[in-house]
């Protein structure tokens, strides 16, 4: 199943009361335009507005009653101007923004390498005047090496007599001349820059998907509980700072506590998945 960047950016968002008020997008528009058409002008929608069209955040300039228009300031708070589709939802002043879910997204995939990571595979012919090959630049550690020694019989002999110096692979062994060299080796995920980007093309295997739910949870519930805390008790602005977030913390730290159990579990899936890999093919 393909499941993009934006589904789990949607499932964050809904576990949060993101805004008060949203619209749709009556017509398209490309990075560049400025003026934007909504199937209704909203009462709160005027000049210094902020507006969440996906990732990308706006500032409302003027708005035009009659046509039903609004001409915005594009990609402010350092977000990237992008295409927006007829039928797009909208979101005014959002208390959290898509974009900064985008970024803990990142920031899971950080935590959890070099705990979990993406398995990547290379190819190389054997030359029988070379001993070290380059490896990929985004090699982080070899899981296996073997060679294709027999194409006829596809005939694959595991290689153990390797190092690897830097980023150079040294083959310590003789093989047959027409010989193919494989590699398997753990590398980084790869960064999402857009949500329509594909967690699979990220290296996030399907069993790893809730760690880049829990993780983002348990930094923005820290952030709304707190929040939620300081409007409900404070009586005055005073008040509102010395309110303690211990029911924050506590959930904080609920969430927190998911995505390690996420992380072990999906650990623990790696390493089956890793020795199928390493093992696959071998001898046949």
């Amino acid at each position: 199943m393909v499941v993009l960047v934006k589904n789990l950016v949607d499932r964050i968002a809904k576990s949060f009361r993101v805004s008060d008020s949203m619209g749709i997008l009556k017509a398209g528009i490309g990075s560049d335009e400025e003026s934007l058409t909504f199937t209704e002008i909203l009462p709160n929608l005027g000049p210094g507005t902020r507006i969440e069209m996906g990732t990308e955040m706006m500032a409302v300039l003027e708005t035009f009653q009659t046509s039903g228009t609004v001409k915005v300031l594009r990609g402010i708070l350092g977000t990237t101007k992008t295409n927006h589709l007829v039928g797009e939802e909208f979101f005014i002043d959002p208390r959290i923004y898509r974009s900064d879910i985008l970024v803990l997204i990142n920031d899971a995939l950080n935590a959890m390498y070099p705990t979990l990571y993406d398995i990547g595979e290379d190819t190389f012919d054997y030359l029988t005047s070379i001993i070290g090959y380059d490896l990929p630049s985004d090699a982080d550690g070899i899981l296996q090496v073997r060679a294709l020694v027999d194409s006829g019989a596809n005939y694959w002999k595991r290689i153990s007599d390797w190092e690897a110096d830097g980023s150079v692979l040294n083959i310590r062994v003789a093989l047959p001349s027409t010989s193919t060299i494989e590699i398997k080796y753990r590398k980084p995920f790869t960064p999402a820059e857009l949500e329509t980007d594909i967690l699979d093309d990220l290296g996030v295997a399907e069993y790893m998907q809730d760690c880049l739910f829990y993780y983002p949870m348990s930094r923005l519930m820290v952030a709304e509980e707190i929040d939620r805390s300081k409007t409900d008790t404070a009586q005055s602005h005073q008040r509102a700072q010395d309110v303690p977030p211990f029911l924050a913390v506590r959930t904080g730290e609920w969430y927190q506590a998911r995505f390690l159990d996420a992380v072990r579990n999906a650990r623990a899936r790696l390493r089956r998945q890793v020795r199928e890999v390493v093992t696959a093919g071998y001898g046949s």
